[in-house]
């Protein structure tokens, strides 16, 4: 899963330290660390972005904040910057936070009586995620769905916390597979189109197991009706065509932005769930796995067979996995849509970067925190090595 190919099964890491069988991230293998060595930080907790300072020359020079007081309310003041400002806000505040700074969609920012200083029509565009659904069973061998047990959960939780092993030292999902459907499964033409506009060596699903119930409910580690020992496997749709956007409905960044991600809005990603359910089906009816298997199919159901039925229950229940990008995407400084240039640079204005997924043109089909990672290093490479911080206007 390493060498190129983005076809094939692994069982991933995930971000579990195996040291220490806890979570890691960012802030535990970096940001501590950079604290520690005395580098010099200064970090503003509970303090919000209001916007991008940028002078008459379009150059961001800082940016103005507003942070919690203590018991009196809130404060707004300015950060001012000696190189330039480095924005990582995430696919629903970066693009918020751009227009609120006079960056977007002319029509958009006229709207709400924001000055134009850069129209890129691309800020807030071209948004698009993964989404799953999935076929749960029950087993007869001990998975997590039996933490909804509250004994059961106090006893594993005691392991882990006296020995670091046990049920709790694993999230879950880490069996994942990429595969094209089967010929027949969906029509040719949609499977000419995802080969057009993906690649012929493009996924059309991740298949990962859910050590869980899941079903309709949020919750699925904690929502076995029974308190009994249920998994899942997930079809999740990595080559998606809906796009949609990400708006603003006030020039303060305390009002939150309209998300409208459109999940579903082209057919042929519905057409290519309900594959995906029926292949998970295929999955689970191997002679590898069903000697483990208690009675029929939980959730969707065995009574929901027809694409009709299945493509109900996908509308009703599938969700997120938490991947939104390309909702600032890189580009040619020519293309309109484009809103960052390759080195990370807001096109239309000077000493402005951005390091964080929205700038994804395409969202691999895979989960891109490993690949964020890389990209947040590359830019960082790209910001010490630069001589002058400017885009091209």
């Amino acid at each position: 899963m390493v060498e190129g190919n983005l076809l094939g099964w692994t069982s991933c890491a995930t971000t579990i330290n195996p040291r220490t069988q806890t979570r890691d991230s960012s802030e535990t293998s970096m940001l501590r660390n950079a604290i520690k060595r005395n580098y010099n930080l200064q970090i503003f907790t509970h303090t919000l972005a209001k916007r991008i300072l940028i002078n008459n020359c379009k150059r961001a020079v800082g940016v103005e904040v507003s942070t919690s007081g203590v018991g009196s309310g809130s404060t707004t003041f300015k950060i001012h910057a000696s190189k330039e400002v480095i924005v990582s806000a995430g696919a629903f505040r970066l693009p918020q936070l751009l227009m609120v700074s006079g960056i977007g969609p002319a029509e958009t920012l006229q709207a709400h009586d924001i000055d134009v200083i850069a129209d890129r029509p691309g800020v807030g565009q071209n948004l698009f995620d993964h989404l799953w659904t999935a076929v749960t069973r029950k087993f007869n061998v001990t998975t997590s769905a039996r933490l909804a047990d509250p004994d059961f959960a106090a006893e594993a939780n005691a392991e882990y916390v006296a020995h670091r092993t046990g049920i709790n030292t694993n999230p879950g999902g880490t069996l994942i597979a990429f595969e094209r459907l089967p010929r027949g499964s969906i029509k040719d033409s949609t499977r000419k189109d995802l080969d057009t506009a993906f690649g012929g060596d493009w996924p059309d699903l991740e298949d990962f197991s859910i050590d869980a119930y899941a079903s309709t409910n949020d919750d699925y580690l904690l929502s076995a009706p029974d308190m009994g020992n249920y998994s899942a496997i997930a079809a999740t749709m990595v080559a998606p065509f809906s796009r949609r956007n990400v708006m603003i409905q006030s020039k303060d960044t305390a009002v939150h932005p309209i998300v409208n991600p459109a999940w579903l809005s082209d057919p042929r990603d519905l057409e290519v769930l309900v594959a995906g359910v029926k292949r998970v089906r295929e999955l689970f009816n191997t002679k590898v796995v069903t000697p483990f298997l208690i009675g029929d199919e939980v959730y969707q159901g065995s009574n929901v067979t027809t694409d009709a039925e299945i493509a109900e229950v996908i509308a009703a229940s599938s969700d997120s996995v938490f991947h939104p990008a390309g909702i600032c995407r890189m580009g040619k400084p020519n293309d309109e849509d484009a809103v960052l240039d390759s080195q990370a640079r807001v096109l239309g204005v000077h000493n402005l970067r951005v390091a964080d997924a929205s700038f994804f043109p395409v969202l691999p089909p895979a989960h891109p925190s490993g690949t964020v990672y890389g990209l947040a290093e590359k830019i960082a490479h790209v910001i010490l090595a630069a001589k002058e911080p400017q885009a091209e206007l």
